[in-house]
């Protein structure tokens, strides 16, 4: 299955990944009635919750969509932040409930990805690597282990310092 099941949800978190909310449907939220908007929002990390998960706390808008009324229904629901698709860095002034990202996608090579991160360590920006699917797929939003793997070489080789967006958030208030 293309979904992870609680089981491997919970073993995702015991190894110390954060779990984080997408809502329930993969919806865009913007398009939704004010009310399915925030069941989706509130339902998503109800859900995570109700399987073991203590926390969630950090939210991504499905397909990057989002307003300020999807942006305040995210807020009222209890996250720390939230990930749109605009692609960039962040730094300690960036809106937590709009933080950007570079999309590593199946056309991106492992050069492009590293220029990122140096790009990161020069400014002194934090770099959000969004990576949808690991696999040989070939499909549009997928790299391969290779890719994945020289990617966390190049991090380790360069003692970049990886947080999840939750402990990104909070070092954003430092």
């Amino acid at each position: 299955s293309f979904y992870v099941n609680p089981e491997e949800t919970m073993n995702m978190f015991n190894f110390g990944h954060e779990i984080g909310s997408h809502t329930i449907n993969h919806v865009r939220l913007a398009d939704l009635s004010e009310e399915e908007m925030r069941n989706e929002i509130f339902t998503s990390k109800a859900e995570i919750e109700s399987v073991g998960v203590p926390e969630v706390e950090t939210f991504v808008y499905p397909f990057g969509n989002f307003n300020d009324v999807v942006r305040q229904a995210v807020i009222d629901a209890g996250y720390v932040g939230a990930r749109s698709v605009f692609a960039g860095y962040n730094t300690k002034n960036s809106d937590k409930f709009s933080l950007k990202d570079q999309h590593v996608e199946s056309d991106v090579t492992v050069e492009q990805i590293k220029s990122y991160i140096d790009r990161a360590l020069a400014d002194k920006t934090w770099l959000i690597l969004e990576l949808h699917a690991t696999d040989y797929s070939g499909d549009r939003y997928s790299n391969t282990p290779e890719t994945l793997q020289s990617v966390v070489y190049y991090l380790i080789q360069n003692n970049v310092k990886v947080v999840t967006t939750k402990e990104g958030i909070a070092l954003m208030g430092q």
